[in-house]
């Protein structure tokens, strides 16, 4: 698991990555510094006495007066710039009040506060800036060493007579004297801050592995915690299902309620418009009854009166019947007439054919005599 997982917070194990990097460069700085004070001890001072009335004779003697009183400035400037060592020496009174508590508890806390975190590792970083800025004011003051010694072989250079340097070697020996005294101070410092910074590097180890310690119970906290909350998270979720489920049914069982209410509600309006239309039919239905009832007495008074007209009718049947019995023997008689007409009909057609038959023959005869006459007459002519 990385340390932002193991905190919570993402910007502890940046904080802490930031750290490892930065005692990697404070390592570079310490190697780099043993290499300047190595190449300052193989190098020896050198003071060569040069006469001060050349020097003030020579053109030159004023820029490298000059260059003699800029050099010790800026030694000065960079020996009263180092941090005070009250101040390393406060913080390394914190790391170890630190330390003394993680190890006289021996039981770290099991959620600890994100702002601690943020004060030792500002404090951390406070301190390695410190280191910083000591190493990088101790290579400047190494340079600064440097740029004397070659302008001390550049005043040698400007003053080649010996007889006339006295003066000037004297007041050379004074400044190499007091820049030697310098760089014995900037050593002597150097030496302190660097036992200060060693044993500030130890306390950030120290704090460092307490953090790591610290880190890794907060692993397994974190890890038991994810394991309870996993645990409690599916608890929750099966509940969620089952409360999904339930709310589904209640849902269904509410729509079909509505449903239902819907469904009474139509069903009492349609009731109410059958009652309506019931009441509505009631009043037809009295006054049919009333003109049926009026029907009922009208019927039954034209039932009297067909009673009354059947007798009348059964009367005149009867008369009907005595006519019709007395029309049947006229109609008898009237047949027998009839008979007895066509019987004399056929007679005198019979008679009529018999006639027309006689004169038929009657002419037929003529007819004869009346065709041998001419014959006759054409004989006799003949003749």
């Amino acid at each position: 698991m990385p340390l932002p997982l193991a905190f919570g917070n993402t910007g502890v194990g940046k904080k802490l990555s930031s750290i490892r990097e930065e005692d990697e460069d404070v390592d570079a700085d310490d190697a780099s510094l043993a290499i300047l004070r190595s190449e300052s001890r193989a190098t020896p001072a050198r003071s060569t006495p040069r006469s001060l009335d050349d020097a003030a004779r020579h053109p030159r003697h004023d820029r490298a007066g000059a260059s003699f009183a800029s050099i010790v400035g800026k030694a000065n400037e960079s020996i009263s710039a180092l941090p005070a060592k009250s101040s390393v020496e406060d913080a390394l009174v914190k790391s170890d009040k630190r330390n003394d508590l993680a190890s006289n508890g021996n039981v770290l806390p099991a959620k600890p506060s994100i702002d601690n975190y943020d004060t030792i590792i500002s404090d951390l970083k406070e301190l390695r800036q410190q280191q910083k800025d000591v190493v990088q004011r101790m290579s400047s003051s190494q340079e600064d060493i440097s740029t004397i010694r070659r302008d001390l072989k550049e005043i040698q250079s400007l003053f080649p007579n010996k007889s006339s340097s006295d003066d000037m070697s004297k007041s050379l020996q004074m400044v190499v004297d007091s820049l030697r005294l310098l760089t014995e101070e900037v050593k002597l410092s150097n030496a302190e801050y660097r036992e200060s910074l060693s044993s500030l590097k130890s306390s950030s180890e120290n704090e460092r592995k307490a953090l790591q310690a610290q880190i890794s119970n907060e692993r397994l906290v974190s890890a038991s915690q994810r394991n309870s909350f996993e645990e409690k998270i599916e608890m929750l979720t099966k509940d969620k299902a089952q409360f999904d489920v339930g709310r589904e049914k209640l849902d269904r069982d509410l729509k079909q309620l509505e449903r239902s209410e819907a469904l009474l509600e139509q069903r009492k309006n349609a009731a109410k418009g059958e009652i309506e239309t019931a009441h509505n039919m009631m009043t037809v239905i009295r006054g049919a009854e009333a003109r049926l009832n009026e029907e009922l007495d009208r019927i039954h008074h034209l039932s009297e009166y067909v009673r009354q007209k059947d007798g009348e009718a059964q009367n005149k049947l009867d008369q009907a019947q005595e006519l019709f019995s007395k029309i049947r023997d006229i109609d008898s008689s009237f047949k027998d007439a009839e008979n007895h007409r066509m019987s004399l009909a056929r007679e005198r057609v019979i008679m009529l054919k018999e006639r027309a038959r006689e004169r038929e023959n009657r002419r037929t005869s003529k007819d004869i005599a009346l065709v041998h006459r001419p014959t006759r007459l054409i004989a006799d002519f003949s003749l």
